[in-house]
């Protein structure tokens, strides 16, 4: 099939941007702007769906209605899969050919919204996907509608009762904390007794999670060289870990957990993150239903009727938003997309501010029109449901007047929760999702973070739906709160004190080395990996081992911190029966899965280049060795998202890919450096000859192979092939301090700029600067002028760099040049000069290299003689120009 273009899509995560750009903040402010351009391109959801999701998590096994809904949920993520890839190849081959969509058509829209639908397979797997989710919802809806008529007898608890009016009696926020964590912990103590009606789901789960207050103790979790400190209001843990932090209790014995913990606790043992905010009026009025329920024993069965707070545009956190500038594509920049909505207390990708108006939310606030909400279960609506259909109309969004104190509260609050579940996200690699809660006043909130973004529920009842709630939080188990088990060894450990094998697949592998700290808590240095719990289908060159030892005490890259995103870590690992394979890097990511696999890809490649001429198997070195690859399906963002009925796309996987160790290229300096480079640059030219387009090239991705001592191209993630259909996927390619400069533009974010070989070429040259400027003796010096390319804001370092290039800016960043770099300067000098003629024409680079090399000859020589060794006047063959299809 015939080659065509695409144009990749920008990340809607901004915290990702960041992360991969290498930034990292050492203070929580500092992330603020970051993260709340994230929770404004959240996903909402219906509560109700997402309460049967969770049911549906914890239903038995072997019980019928979870083996049909296992059956019936396979296959409709079957068809999903089908759809969104038979419209994404169909749009590529429109493209191919030239044809235009319709403007305003969005490549991001749910699958079949596309001008698609003279498909005859389109149009019939829609169909089958509407059938098989409308059987769904049904089956779904019987355990749903059992566990709220189980649990309503809960509701007339004296106990329960009494705790719940200690929580409104509270005077400030501070007050709230331990009331709420007895409440909630009365609530868990009722849940767990047994209950007929209930045998269809698992009894409780052998964590016997609880609440436990946690402020004002801080949370820290290490990145490199910065410390990130959180202070949750209450956390949910296990009771093994809530009696870790007790330095006299007995785990074992019952606790109210209403007090900060003896022992700060560890990101590993928070298996959920609560923040609470305190309104005097919205308090009072849920006393009044609290005490209402004496009267009338069935009162709980309406939703108590209370007004949210609402956000306005026109404050701190909504213009930093503004400020970052931005674009996602087919839409208006987050901080002008205004929803007037009186029932909307948090806001979404489209829903910013709200109204001011006093009428009163129902208990069921709507959700956005892809939410697919299909509750039948009755609720009673609030007075004020027609007044609220007329104020989300109201024509004049700038009439919106509200007390800034109540608004910025809202958003500080939601942006909080989004710090607790990057941190819960970020801590160490062994993490699908998280999950957080918001509590204002008496209404909650459900947050869940992973790789593909943030979804948020609506706000719910706080009494009846949180049982329902709690009910499925008591019966998770550790993948359920998000622990990938299998990478995980230290939340397993933190919240079992006696791993072992609770199924077919063990918890933790037997040679984890695990050690005791003085405060009492686990941690663990190593842990066994089975290749056998990699999907047998995405298995790609196996060798004879079957188990893999990982290092977590051995990062070679720098801990992915950030919501949504690849998260990439690698460790350094070995093969432990193998003393061959004792140097090895194991890459762990969640990429999307619409992209082809980095392992397969390299693999095809390399045996290309080996059955090539004898110029394809010099190549052959500069490319990473890979012994193996796989998939984790069961840790993809699909299956949420599915269950909720909001949009697929973009869905990742957890992948593993295992290769020999390589090095930074900053661990060499000098002329091996530049040689190492040069090699980098000729192998990316080289490539894109074949029809492979890296998509990514930086500092971060060329390494150092010391047992061939030559440069190499690595991290093919975001990689192309030309040879075959473009697939678009949702994260944008490229990392933010190299880009070229053409590239740190809206127009690139929003795919209206095809990236081309020179802009690739530019990113590889910009290099240059920033390890002379940056780096002296192998390590990273600060306070240089490209610190603030560093940045996930691109207009930022577009400005930062067009200034850089200037011929007086030149000379005098010459200054800073560091004093392993001195003689080389002028060489990144001489190519920046002329970087546009450089990049786009490969004699073009080759001539600048040799003009450095002749107008410097004391310092650089050995350019020339480089050129020769390295043969790059003759390696390429045909000349690389512009995007050289």
């Amino acid at each position: 099939m015939a080659t065509t273009t695409a144009t990749p899509t920008p990340s809607k995560n901004k915290s990702a941007s960041r992360s991969q750009s290498q930034s990292l903040p050492h203070l929580v402010e500092e992330l603020q702007d970051e993260l709340a351009v994230d929770v404004t391109n959240s996903t909402e959801c219906d509560l109700d769906q997402l309460l049967r999701t969770f049911l549906f998590s914890i239903l038995k096994d072997d019980s019928q209605t979870k083996k049909q809904l296992v059956d019936i949920q396979n296959r409709i993520e079957h068809l999903e899969r089908q759809l969104d890839t038979r419209i994404r190849t169909l749009d590529a081959e429109k493209k191919e050919a030239g044809v235009k969509h319709a403007k305003g058509k969005a490549e991001s829209g749910p699958p079949g919204e596309v001008s698609n639908e003279g498909d005859s397979e389109i149009k019939g797997w829609k169909k089958e996907l509407e059938e098989q989710q409308g059987i769904r919802q049904d089956i779904l809806d019987t355990p749903f509608n059992e566990c709220l008529d189980a649990l309503l007898p809960i509701c007339e608890d004296p106990e329960l009762r009494e705790e719940l009016q200690d929580f409104t009696r509270s005077k400030e926020e501070d007050d709230m904390y331990a009331p709420f964590a007895r409440a909630g912990n009365r609530a868990f103590d009722l849940l767990s007794m047994n209950r007929e009606q209930l045998s269809k789901f698992q009894d409780p789960s052998p964590l016997n999670c609880c609440f436990h207050q946690n402020d004002p103790k801080t949370i820290k979790t290490k990145y490199e060289d910065s410390t990130i400190f959180t202070k949750p209001d209450v956390s949910i843990t296990s009771r093994i870990a809530a009696g870790d932090a007790r330095v006299e209790s007995n785990p074992t014995m019952p606790t109210a957990y209403d007090k900060p913990p003896d022992v700060t606790f560890e990101m590993g043992q928070v298996l959920c993150s609560c923040e609470l905010k305190y309104g005097k009026a919205k308090m009072a009025l849920f006393s009044k239903y609290i005490n209402g329920m004496r009267q009338t024993p069935n009162s709980c069965q309406d939703p108590v009727v209370l007004t949210p707070y609402p956000i306005v545009k026109n404050t701190p956190a909504v213009k930093a938003i503004d400020r970052k500038q931005q674009a996602v594509e087919g839409e208006e920049p987050p901080a002008k997309r205004v929803k007037v909505d009186s029932t909307e207390p948090v806001a979404s990708s489209s829903n910013i501010a709200t109204s001011s108006s006093n009428v009163p939310s129902s208990g069921n606030a709507p959700s956005s029109s892809n939410t697919g909400k299909t509750s039948d279960r009755k609720r009673m609506k609030g007075k004020g449901s027609e007044s609220k259909q007329a104020t989300a109309s109201a024509p004049n969004e700038e009439t919106i007047t509200q007390p800034p104190n109540n608004s910025q509260r809202m958003i500080d609050a939601r942006t909080q929760c989004a710090v607790y579940g990057m941190e819960m996200l970020s801590y160490t690699l062994g993490v699908h999702h998280a999950i957080t809660l918001l509590i204002i006043d008496s209404k909650l909130w459900i947050w869940y973070y992973d790789r593909q973004g943030i979804l948020q529920s609506d706000g719910i009842d706080f009494l009846k739906d949180l049982l329902v709630l709690l009910f499925a939080f008591q019966r998770f188990n550790l993948r359920d709160w998000g622990v990938v088990v299998e990478s995980n060894p230290s939340a397993v450990l933190a919240h079992n004190p006696t791993p072992a094998p609770t199924s077919t697949r063990p918890l933790r592998a037997a040679s984890a080395k695990s050690t005791a700290r003085n405060d009492g808590k686990k941690e663990t240095s190593t842990f066994i990996f089975r290749v056998q719990d990699l999907d047998p289908d995405s298995l790609g060159n196996p060798k004879e081992f079957s188990q893999i030892e990982i290092n977590l005490k051995d990062p070679l890259s720098n801990k992915a911190h950030h919501v949504g995103g690849r998260a990439t870590n690698v460790l350094g690992s070995c093969i432990p029966i193998n003393p061959e394979h004792a140097d090895l890097a194991c890459k762990i990511s969640f990429p999307e899965v619409v992209r082809q696999n980095e392992g397969k890809l390299i693999q095809d490649l390399r045996k290309e280049l080996r059955e090539g001429d004898e110029q394809s198997q010099k190549m052959l070195k500069h490319l990473p060795d890979v012994l193996l690859y796989g998939d984790m399906p069961l840790y993809g963002t699909q299956r949420m998202r599915s269950m909720l009925k909001v949009p697929i796309e973009g869905y990742r996987i957890l992948r593993l890919v295992l290769f020999k160790k390589m090095f930074a290229l900053t661990s060499l300096t000098g002329k091996p450096f530049v040689k190492a480079w040069l090699e980098v640059v000729k192998m990316h030219a080289y490539l894109w000859n074949l029809g492979i387009e890296h998509g990514d090239p930086s500092l971060w991705n060329t390494m150092y192979n010391k047992d061939e001592q030559c440069g190499v191209l690595s991290d093919y993630d975001l990689a192309i092939a030309r040879r075959q259909l473009r697939v678009l996927g949702t994260d944008r390619t490229g990392t933010i301090p190299f880009m070229s400069i053409d590239l740190l533009d809206v127009d690139y974010w929003n795919g209206k700029i095809e990236r081309q070989y020179a802009h690739e070429q530019e990113a590889l040259i910009w290099i240059l600067p920033f390890v002379f400027l940056r780096f002296q003796d192998t390590k990273v010096q600060k306070g240089s002028p490209v610190d603030q390319w560093m940045t996930s804001d691109y207009v930022a370092c577009q400005a930062a760099k067009s200034v850089f290039i200037q011929n007086r800016k030149m000379e005098r960043n010459g200054e800073f040049c560091k004093a392993d770099w001195k003689p080389h300067w002028k060489l990144a000098k001489k190519l920046l000069s002329w970087v546009k003629d450089v990049a786009s024409f490969w004699p073009k680079f080759v001539e600048k290299l040799r003009e450095a090399s002749l107008d410097y000859p004391d310092e650089l020589q050995y350019i020339e003689d480089l050129i020769t060794e390295l043969e790059l006047d003759t390696v390429l063959g045909p000349l690389v120009s512009g995007s050289m299809v």
